[in-house]
């Protein structure tokens, strides 16, 4: 029983964070859309002011809910699968790093400028938040790929969401930026300002779903990932078993393969057994 409450209560937790960011997400993605349209509360009376807690509570929700969902997915992956619990750790150590950064820039532990120019410590903590985000991208790439061709059903699902993220990502972050720079230039900035709304929208989306899919993946494969872990240990034991008294795998294969006879077979075997018994009670009585 205790172990059953504690798996809700992951699922719980997962499922909190899954609604925060997609409630969260979608209110940045508003704010961010009418702050590139040139709208504000000053300007538009139908707009209501936001409150720098308000800002404050977003950005803490959309660096600590990947956090969770990703350690959460990362704890019920099984053993077996070591592809994707390495893939899943660094996504969690990105997020936790970008969480850490990002409280020392905005507390001002860290001075950015010094004499008009950026400082060396400043700089070395860009580019390692900008190293483990590359990383980090290629990684969500991988375990994507892996899901997609090794998995069915939610994780399938799951796999096709984060080789979209990173699709969005490339496109949205990379190739539309320098195609709009050297189509457009410098001076077209209505062309800009579509760029930034048509790469706030997609990346956002894609974030969405993959985060939901997450969830999904972590709520109806609880199960399955408990029975692939027990299914792995019973392995164990059973070659402990065979070394210890001195059996051939293949032999303890063989008997559970006759111990496991599918009700057709069963069947068939009684039938079987029933000629055998007709045909004796013949050749007893010469007929």
């Amino acid at each position: 029983m205790e172990r059953k409450s504690y798996s809700i209560d992951i699922n719980r937790i997962a499922q909190y964070a899954m609604y925060a960011y997609c409630i969260f997400a979608l209110f940045s993605l508003a704010f961010s859309v009418c702050r590139q349209a040139g709208l504000s509360s000053r300007t538009s009376p139908i707009l209501i002011p936001i409150s720098p807690i308000l800002v404050t509570i977003k950005q803490l929700v959309l660096q600590l809910a990947p956090i969770a969902l990703w350690g959460i997915f990362r704890y019920t992956l099984p053993a077996g699968v070591k592809l994707l619990r390495r893939c899943s750790e660094l996504m969690v150590l990105y997020y936790v790093l970008s969480f850490i950064l990002g409280q020392c820039f905005n507390l001002h532990l860290v001075t950015m400028m010094q004499n008009g120019q950026i400082t060396q410590m400043a700089s070395i903590l860009t580019w390692t938040e900008s190293t483990t985000g590359l990383i980090s991208v290629i990684a969500s790439l991988v375990a994507g790929c892996h899901l997609c061709s090794k998995h069915r059903g939610n994780m399938r699902k799951l796999g096709i969401a984060l080789v979209l993220v990173f699709i969005a990502w490339l496109l949205c972050s990379n190739l539309l930026p320098a195609a709009v720079f050297y189509l457009a230039g410098n001076t077209q900035q209505a062309a800009f300002t579509c760029m930034n709304l048509i790469s706030m929208i997609t990346t956002t989306s894609a974030y969405i779903y993959a985060y939901y899919r997450m969830f999904r993946a972590i709520k109806l494969n609880k199960y399955k990932f408990s029975d692939i872990q027990i299914t792995e240990r019973l392995s164990v034991l059973q070659k402990e078993i065979c070394n210890t008294l001195q059996i051939s795998l293949r032999n303890t294969r063989n008997l559970q393969y006759t111990a496991n006879f599918t009700q057709k077979h069963k069947k068939f075997a009684m039938h079987c057994k029933f000629l055998e018994k007709v045909s004796y009670i013949c050749s007893a009585f010469h007929f």
